[in-house]
């Protein structure tokens, strides 16, 4: 969990009108450099050692990260179905994919909900239902079980038809505080296990900036 400093700030970012009262989704787009820049304090910085993890994969099997990263780059998100910025940003994790999946691995990594109905959201005391879940009817607990996040992460896999593999971290939560207790960020990782791209918040147009860097077009 973030420790009690961490969750006092970002507590009082997310009071800001954008989330508690009736605006457009695209309101978003006015705290994100914020939450960019604050999920950023956290987890491994450009240049530095990614964590390796090995998780269950939403496919079968599992998914070694520094086995795939010695082969291709390989780009890591965080998600879980509770989160808005992580459903809507799924059109722009495809469209890289489609791109660039003969040269770079994609996985994401299925975390604990960030917005669960009747349990505490990880990133503010008490539960913290989004106005968009609630307008979307995405109403969901927090998983009580490893099996429950996995049944969880494969029904988000379906639901937002996503092509990735899709690993389920641990219930301690481990590999999601290893890369910054994000709920949506997004990390580029070369094939010499090191950083590429820290992004807080994933963002499609940065990531294709440096995918297109890091192998060209």
């Amino acid at each position: 969990m973030l420790k009690s400093i961490q969750i006092g700030s970002l507590a009082l970012l997310l009071s800001h009108p954008v989330f508690a009262a009736p605006a457009p989704k695209s309101s978003l787009q006015e705290v994100k450099p914020q939450m960019n820049e604050y999920f950023k304090k956290a987890g491994p910085k450009a240049g530095s050692d990614a964590p390796d993890f090995e998780l269950e994969n939403a496919r079968g099997g599992t998914l070694c990260a520094s086995a795939l990263w010695a082969k291709k780059p390989v780009i890591i998100f965080t998600g879980s179905y509770s989160c808005p910025q992580f459903r809507e940003t799924t059109a722009g994790r495809l469209e890289l994919f489609w791109e660039f999946s003969d040269r770079v691995e994609f996985i994401i990594i299925y975390t604990m909900e960030a917005h669960p109905k009747g349990s505490d959201s990880p990133y503010v005391p008490g539960e913290f239902l989004t106005k968009a879940n609630v307008a979307e009817g995405v109403l969901i607990d927090q998983p009580k079980t490893y099996e429950g996040r996995v049944q969880r992460a494969k029904e988000t896999r379906k639901t937002l038809k996503l092509v990735s593999d899709v690993a389920v971290d641990t219930m301690d939560n481990a590999t999601w505080k290893k890369y910054g207790s994000s709920p949506n960020c997004g990390y580029l990782i070369g094939t010499d296990g090191k950083v590429v791209l820290q992004q807080g918040l994933f963002d499609a147009n940065e990531m294709r900036a440096a995918l297109v860097k890091l192998v060209g077009k």
